[in-house]
């Protein structure tokens, strides 16, 4: 009998044991002979009903444990289902925080990126855009990057090797201009190309830049395949790990082969042209004496003339004489006196002279020509100027007189100063300034840095004008310079 059948019969009946509830009715039943038909009929399917009482019992017992054991597997589905959620939002939100930082660092900071402990769909979608503008940012870096190296690859000559020297890439270029194709090249060392042209120090030197992380600027001279010589201005870069350590180098070069040829040609001609102006100079300095002697007789033979008895017009041809005689000379002496100085034939003397002597000795040469222009004359010497000094009286009087005759020949009115005073000294030492200094037509700011240069003068109207060979100015600053100072 079910437990709570036997429960309610407890309670209802009094009844413990469910056998006796069978006695009673079988002894209730045969004491109660004359029942009437309905009860006893009710008395005969009592027994009945509480058999079928008890059977719903059990069969709900049943269902309860079907119920039960249908809700437990449930749980446990759903349970495991609950599990494996949890697992998949834990790990999807381990993977968006990986691409969160992933963008992050991809744009730098730029934007700002969702956090990953808000895993809205709109975020997601976010995370998602975002990658979507860096996956077509980078498309176009890479299209740029593949047109630079294009560009690149077209000019100029690439390679990369490893910390050792091992050629690990090499473009067309590197391939057309050395003979080799790339798989000749690719893990080979780098001083396949070598020439052998270069002293060994200067690879020393190379290598010392680039493995201390520095880039290195030269020229090299190469060796192709087939022996041929080539030059390359080269730059050779480190590219460097989080440490700052070389981890590859990578050479860009462009071919100077033509320039080198250019300018070795360029120097077998002016070696040529430096002899050859040397071996004029050598010539016109050796010949000065020669070429000097017949002027000189020319000028001396047409004093001598002029000192006879002449008529006008003969006295007349004989002073153009004399005066053509005398340029020309002046002339002969310019060049005469550069192709010395260019020859390096030309010696300066140190000696002690009288300096205010000398001075005085060069304005007296000069006062005839002061004269005849109405000009005048004066010389200014600082008190502290010493009298005895030590240098080339000739060379200064050379000096002063062509810069005096500039000043007689480009002043009209007004005067000439000649003026000394101490520039500089030191111990035991004094270096003097000397100006000449006139009130003629000057010279433009814009040709002051021409003035100086050989056969050159202020303006071609100035030749036309006044003569000269333009050499005069030249070989005053070429003697001030030997003497050991300038002249501006």
């Amino acid at each position: 009998m079910h437990r709570a059948l036997q429960r309610q019969l407890k309670r209802t009946l009094g009844i413990d044991d469910p056998e006796r509830v069978a006695e009673l009715l079988a002894k209730i039943r045969a004491d109660n002979t004359q029942l009437s038909p309905e009860l006893a009929k009710i008395f005969d399917g009592l027994q009945e009903f509480i058999d079928r009482v008890g059977a719903t019992y059990e069969q709900q017992d049943r269902d309860l444990d079907l119920r039960t054991r249908s809700l437990e597997l449930s749980s446990t589905e759903l349970t495991d289902a609950n599990t494996r959620l949890r697992e998949d939002i834990v790990a999807r939100n381990r993977a968006l925080e990986s691409l969160r930082r992933v963008l992050a660092d991809l744009m730098g900071g730029d934007q700002q990126t969702p956090s990953s402990s808000d895993a809205a769909p709109e975020n997601i979608e976010l995370l998602s855009r975002l990658i979507q503008e860096l996956v077509a940012e980078r498309e176009l870096q890479r299209h740029k990057l593949d047109n630079l190296k294009f560009a690149l690859d077209e000019h100029a000559i690439v390679s990369i090797t490893d910390i050792d020297g091992n050629i690990t890439y090499a473009n067309d270029r590197f391939c057309d201009i050395s003979g080799y194709t790339r798989q000749e090249l690719v893990g080979r060392n780098h001083r396949i190309v070598r020439s052998a042209q270069h002293s060994p120090a200067i690879y020393q030197e190379m290598w010392e830049t680039i493995a201390s992380g520095k880039v290195w600027h030269g020229e090299l001279c190469n060796r192709a395949k087939g022996g041929t010589l080539y030059w390359v201005a080269a730059t050779i870069v480190p590219l460097l790990d989080a440490h700052g350590t070389p981890q590859e180098y990578i050479a860009i070069r462009t071919d100077i082969t033509e320039q080198k040829r250019s300018e070795q040609a360029l120097a077998v001609s002016r070696d040529a042209a430096e002899a050859a102006s040397r071996a004029k100079s050598e010539f016109l300095a050796n010949m000065s004496h020669e070429i000097r002697t017949p002027m000189n007789g020319v000028i001396g033979m047409t004093d001598l003339a002029l000192d006879t008895a002449l008529d006008e017009e003969q006295r007349e041809y004989l002073n153009v004489v004399r005066s053509s005689a005398h340029s020309l000379l002046v002339i002969i002496n310019d060049i005469l006196d550069f192709s010395k100085i260019e020859a390096g034939h030309l010696s300066i003397e140190h000696i002690s002279f009288d300096l205010r002597r000398t001075l005085a000795e060069t304005l007296k040469t000069m006062a005839p020509r002061v004269h005849d222009k109405s000009l005048e004359l004066a010389c200014e010497i600082a008190p502290e100027v010493p009298s005895r000094v030590i240098g080339d009286p000739g060379r200064l009087r050379q000096v002063l007189v062509n810069l005096l005759g500039n000043a007689v020949k480009f002043t009209h009115q007004g005067s000439i100063v000649v003026s000394v005073e101490p520039l500089r000294s030191t111990a035991g030492d004094a270096v003097l300034q000397i100006t000449v200094k006139d009130s003629g037509i000057g010279i433009a700011a814009d040709k002051l840095e021409i003035i100086f240069d050989a056969f050159s003068q202020e303006d071609a109207s100035t030749t036309r004008k006044y003569g000269g060979t333009g050499l005069g100015l030249t070989i005053c600053k070429r003697l001030v310079e030997l003497m050991g100072e300038s002249l501006a």
